[in-house]
């Protein structure tokens, strides 16, 4: 049983493997595709080897082709596979993949065919519509001679013999005689054929279809046929167009036509024609031009709508039976304005031929450019008022961002586009990102990125449209339809370019553009200049106003003496400020003043010039600030700005009071004064400044100008008598004399800076613990005359120069003893700082506290103190001990004159040591050191090398200095130091110390037995 039931279970298992390879060799039934069936194998790649569902390629026949169309089952192992990547130079028999379109290729062992499988239940007189074509075709008049066709064949059923759907013995379509054998996949004699199946094919559920060829005559290589674009459907519908537009054409003018179209499909094209012969491009409404008496046009509609009866369908003909004559714009008088800014501008134009009446309508709204536009795209501002809506960026007219338009009927405009990733187009819609709403009437050329839109509004077209982008929304604005001025000539113009159209009765038109010019001013200023006498109000301008038309109405600026622009910056508030402890923390400068408050004349021009990162500068009604809500657009321009340039003229439209203020932050502007300005021809008294000046004559024409009264220079003359000290007793005078000038004379005297006089050196270095701040911020410190963090102390009126060599470290006067910034920097008196390698100059004034500071801009507890004190205020000085006094002497007329008188010491009292060392870290070798004083600009000696102290101390009690002097070691390492004569007669230490170096003593104590004595250290 056992041997029995196993020889049973290998027969059946032998039995169902045999079953299996007949199975897998069988030939292969699509499965029945339901209808309506739409297939252009647009989703088959060209590498692919799989069929689309509900296709599968056969072999007829091992034999090769046949003359006939074989119409019997193919045999079970008939299977055929998809070649992929298939051309016009492939030779393989079978089912070929051509690149979105499938083909058959026979050969002498395949006689290749497709089938396709279709369900038609409850579907009754189905309709089959597809392209075929030729791909390879080798046909060379010689070796290769083959005339092939194709038919379409059906059978019910997967089961029995095909039939021919057309029932035409010669199949349903054939190759030409055109060679087409490179790799390439174009179709060669592509046609549509459309085929009612037969009524056997109703309402089953298998029907299969297939497309078989046959050798017809010749010789060698076959040719290919391919399939494409196959719909199948139950019900058919027939494409219809047609076509309206003008049978009167006008002369040197335009006609559109306009195709009404049904069943066209998604992508029709329509082909215009004139007379028969072929025009214009693929549009719907082409607009033609040359017409004449005859000329008929036309156009055909290709439809691609699936389950068409037919997708080539003609129009009516339209016949052109008259042409009108259009008018004509002739001998146009200009009148130009007259000056800048007036209206006063004309166009007359003469307006003959067409017929009459005519319809005149002038553009006076687009005056920049005319009829054309530049398009930019950009990142939108605040100003913006589709900001924070939709994309970031914005379209850009004209360097304008979101500009309303508006637009003249009948004037056709042209926009130049260049907005890269951004289509530009007019629409129905105002919020844009797609094509949906595109205005078709009168646009040509959008949407676009890189080109020309062309749009001509009508009388049909809605009075508000809009600009958008196809791709992404809010990034256009309005655009406004209006009807034009209506009138022949225009008056009352402004210079600028005027577009007019001109519309006879019957609808002929011409249009033209006039350019109006501004012709410059005819009032001539003219002035006699007399400078002030040094800062007192001397000064006169005697005005001389010609040309133009008299009276003239005259206004000065005599308040902005600085002339009209101004400068802007950001800075942080001071408590001085009357916003201080509101809003924001910053807060705008004005030519170096905080808050400042500016009065600005009426019809004066005015520039601001800014530089606010992150705070927009602008003009407002609105003293907050903030925002943008309330700017002020009469006459301001630029605003807001960051980093440029705002012009601003105010007339007599503006309010008395305005203000300036910041469209991010609240709270950082003060007022602006709107006034009306001194109405006087000519200005006295005047101190030194710039005066700006605008004139109009009677007809608006108008001159400005701006006159500089300079200060002359000061004609006091000093001179002194000076008597020096005797040895070091305070017995020195200065016995001053004034002349020239305007007596009397105020005098003041610097008595305490007598070391340098009124010029000091600065310099950094470490910090001691002598130091005031030492261990506080930074471990530098500045050195003044070589003295760490030197207490000064300056004397009104008196200017003081400081040569700054301190690099990294910005050195300035301020308000505040930290430092790390200039936040608090004295504008008043200083010049040139914050410096850490130049000049800066200080006079302290009257306006100054008598306590002031000397910091730096980037580093905290660098400086100490400044003392501001009046000074000695008589003519004449006495009982002076030696030293450099400086003195300022001013007169009536404010004019100064300063001089320095050295107070020296007489006789020999004094005991000279002359001393040599060098100091390490200068010697450069060869008994020479740097000339480190010199090179800093500390002194003018060109052997100064550094400041040394040299004491003498005490034998017994070395701790006790008896005498010390500070003076400069040369390069030669020789310094000459001053001793009183006391020192005569004993023993000292000669101690040295140079700035943080270690201090060193003579090794002995040293006789002085002589005014003149030596000492070297190098030995």
């Amino acid at each position: 049983m056992k041997i029995f039931y196993s020889i049973v279970t290998f027969s059946a298992v032998l039995l169902f493997s045999l079953l299996g390879q007949i199975e897998l060799k069988a030939q292969t039934n699509p499965a029945a595709q339901s209808l309506p069936y739409i297939q252009n194998f647009n989703s088959l790649t060209s590498i692919s080897t799989t069929y689309p569902v509900g296709f599968q390629g056969w072999n007829l026949s091992t034999g090769g082709s046949s003359t006939s169309f074989r119409t019997i089952t193919p045999p079970p192992s008939s299977d055929l596979s998809l070649i992929a990547s298939a051309t016009a130079a492939s030779t393989t028999g079978g089912i070929q993949n051509y690149n979105g379109k499938i083909g058959i290729l026979s050969s002498g062992s395949s006689d290749a065919t497709l089938c396709l499988a279709i369900s038609t239940t409850g579907f009754f007189t189905v309709t089959m519509n597809f392209d075929v074509m030729t791909i390879r075709n080798p046909y060379d008049a010689s070796t290769n001679t083959h005339i092939n066709q194709v038919d379409l064949q059906y059978r019910i059923g997967t089961s029995g013999v095909f039939a021919s759907v057309s029932g035409i013995a010669s199949g349903i379509y054939q190759n030409n005689t055109t060679t087409q054998i490179s790799a390439i996949t174009i179709p060669q004699n592509s046609l549509t054929k459309v085929f009612t199946l037969p009524a056997a094919c109703n309402n089953q559920p298998i029907v299969q279809l297939r497309w078989v060829q046959r050798d017809v005559s010749g010789i060698g290589s076959r040719p290919s046929f391919a399939i494409d674009n196959l719909s199948i459907c139950s019900v058919s519908v027939t494409p219809t167009i047609s076509i309206s537009g003008p049978s009167a054409f006008c002369s040197s003018g335009n006609a559109t036509y306009t195709s009404t179209i049904t069943n066209g499909g998604s992508t029709p094209n329509y082909q215009w024609k004139k007379n028969g012969s072929n025009i214009s491009t693929n549009t719907p409404t082409p607009t033609l031009t040359g017409l004449i008496v005859g000329d008929q046009i036309s156009c055909t509609l290709t439809s691609n709508q699936s389950c068409v009866t037919a997708n080539v369908i003609a129009s009516n003909v339209i016949t052109i039976g008259v042409v009108n004559s259009a008018p004509t714009i002739s001998n146009a008088v200009i009148s130009n304005v007259s000056c800048p800014n007036a209206k006063n501008g004309s166009i007359n134009i003469t307006v003959t031929g067409g017929t009459a009446p005519y319809t005149i309508l002038w553009d006076t709204i687009n005056t920049i450019n005319g009829a054309l536009f530049g398009v930019t795209a950009g990142i939108k501002t605040a100003s913006n008022p589709l900001f924070g809506l939709g994309s970031t960026s914005g379209f850009i007219l004209d360097g304008v961002e979101a500009k309303e338009l508006f637009l003249t009927r009948g004037i056709t405009y042209s926009f130049s586009v260049l907005t890269p990733s951004h289509p530009f187009h007019i629409s129905t819609d105002n919020i844009g990102g797609n094509a949906t709403f595109l205005v078709t009437n009168g646009q040509s050329g959008a949407p676009t990125q890189n080109g020309t839109v062309t749009f001509k509004p009508s009388s049909v077209t809605p009075n508000l449209l809009y600009y958008a982008c196809q791709f992404h929304q809010f990034m256009g604005y309005k655009v406004n339809i209006t009807n034009g001025f209506a009138t022949e000539d225009v008056t009352n113009l402004k210079a600028g370019k005027y577009t007019v159209i001109v519309a006879d009765a019957n609808g002929c038109s011409t249009s033209a553009q006039y350019t109006v010019i501004e012709l410059p001013s005819p009032v001539t200023l003219n002035a006699s200049i007399t400078n002030a006498i040094c800062s007192s109000s001397t000064g006169a301008i005697d005005l001389t106003v010609s040309g133009g038309v008299a009276p003239y109405t005259i206004s000065w600026d005599t308040i902005n003496t600085n002339g009209p622009t101004f400068g802007i910056i950001a800075g942080v508030k001071t408590a001085s400020n009357p916003y201080f402890g509101l809003g924001s923390t910053s807060c705008f400068y004005i030519d170096g003043v905080e808050a400042k408050t500016i009065s600005l004349i009426r019809n004066i021009n005015y520039t601001f010039n800014i530089l606010s990162p992150s705070h927009p500068w602008h003009i407002s009604t609105d003293f907050i600030g903030g925002n943008t809500s309330n700017i002020v657009t009469n006459a301001q321009v630029g605003a807001p700005s960051e980093n440029g340039t705002v012009f601003f003229t105010p007339n007599a439209a503006h309010p008395n009071l305005l203000r300036y203020v910041c469209a991010n932050h609240q709270y950082m502007g003060n007022n602006i004064n709107i006034v009306n300005g001194m109405l006087s021809e000519d200005l006295s008294n005047l101190h030194a400044g710039t005066y700006t000046v605008f004139v109009k004559d009677m007809n608006g024409c108008s001159a400005t100008a701006q006159y500089i009264v300079n200060s002359t220079t000061s004609t006091i003359v000093l001179s002194a008598t000076v008597t020096n000290t005797n040895c070091n007793s305070a017995t020195g005078a200065i016995d001053l004399s004034a002349a020239s000038g305007l007596a009397p004379y105020n005098f003041v005297w610097d008595t305490f800076n007598t070391l340098n006089g009124s010029v000091f050196g600065v310099m950094i270095g470490d910090k001691t613990p002598n130091g005031p701040y030492y261990q506080l911020g930074n471990p530098s410190s500045f050195y003044i005359d070589g003295v760490e963090s030197k207490e000064l102390t300056l004397t009104r009126n008196i200017p003081y120069t400081f040569n700054v060599f301190s690099s990294g470290h910005p050195w300035h006067i301020s308000t505040e003893n930290i430092g790390g910034n200039s936040n608090n920097i004295v504008v008043s008196g200083q010049t040139g700082a914050p410096n850490d390698n130049g000049t800066v100059f200080f006079t302290p004034n009257f306006t100054h506290p008598s306590l002031l500071h000397y910091i730096c801009a980037n580093h905290a507890y660098m400086g100490y103190d400044i003392h501001i004190i009046n000074g000695t205020l008589t003519e004449d000085l006495n009982n002076l001990g030696a030293g450099v006094y400086s003195v300022i002497a001013t007169d009536q007329n404010g004019c100064t004159a300063m001089a320095n008188y050295i107070i020296a010491t007489n006789g020999t009292c004094n005991v000279t040591l002359n001393l040599k060392a060098f100091l390490q870290g200068m010697y450069t070798g060869s008994g020479t050191m740097q000339p480190t004083l010199f090179s800093l600009g500390i002194s003018s000696d060109q052997t100064a090398s550094d400041s040394i102290t040299v004491e003498l101390h005490d034998v017994i009690n070395p701790t006790v200095i008896v005498a010390s002097s500070t003076v400069v070691l040369h390069t030669d390492g020789i310094a000459q130091i001053q001793y009183p004569s006391s020192v005569i007669g004993s023993s000292y230490y000669i101690v040295i110390h140079n700035r943080n170096a270690i201090e060193t003593w003579s090794k002995l104590p040293v006789l002085f037995d002589n005014s003149i004595m030596s000492f070297d250290f190098t030995n």
